[in-house]
């Protein structure tokens, strides 16, 4: 009986294969992941945009004075994605507008953590911070990943304001047909994390 051959090479699988049954793969020039196929994917620029939405006439939870004219859509999927070739302090200093989290938060380099703030967050191999800023149920989440000493992964995800309790009419938008709710969106949003790899 002859023996198998020691090392067997295995074909890597088509790039079109996914870990996840029915999502897509997107390919860029520095990321790559993995997305359901009902969110739109659009690139501008170095930016990544990943949404989703329904057409659904209504008023703009996030507008405090009420002269706003209403929505059109409703997205119930925001996420963008960009690799900033800065470290972490310097892509948080450029991202956050201010200098508020650098001068106060900012230790050897690392962020300090402070919670509901500035939170660690973990998707698949990326270890990185989550910082939470908004007001009344309005506002994003944004996510840093430090790649190497010049290489930090950008996140920021919309919060959903229409299905915040704090909204009144929020029961209403949770049962409108063909939206993402907030525990799917949560499930999405760590999946594709976890299958992106950066270039």
């Amino acid at each position: 009986i002859t023996p198998p051959p020691a090392n067997t090479t295995q074909t890597p699988p088509p790039s079109s294969q996914t870990n996840n049954p029915g999502w897509k793969k997107y390919s860029g020039t520095s990321l790559e992941f993995e997305y359901p196929s009902l969110i739109s994917v659009k690139q501008e620029e170095e930016t990544i945009a990943l949404s989703h939405s329904i057409v659904y006439k209504h008023t703009n939870p996030c507008d405090f004075k009420g002269d706003a004219p209403p929505l059109e859509k409703l997205f119930d999927f925001g996420v963008s994605l960009m690799v900033s070739n800065k470290n972490l302090k310097d892509t948080v200093q450029s991202n956050e507008g201010s200098d508020y989290v650098v001068k106060n938060f900012f230790e050897n380099n690392t962020l300090k953590l402070s919670e509901g703030f500035i939170d660690k967050f973990n998707a698949g191999s990326l270890n990185g911070f989550q910082i939470t800023s908004g007001v009344e149920g309005c506002g994003r989440y944004t996510y840093y990943f430090p790649m190497s000493s010049t290489k930090t992964l950008v996140v920021n995800r919309s919060f959903i304001s229409e299905f915040n309790p704090i909204n009144g009419n929020y029961q209403t938008y949770l049962n409108l047909s063909g939206i993402i709710p907030p525990n799917q969106e949560k499930e999405f949003f760590v999946k594709i994390l976890s299958s992106l790899k950066v270039k």
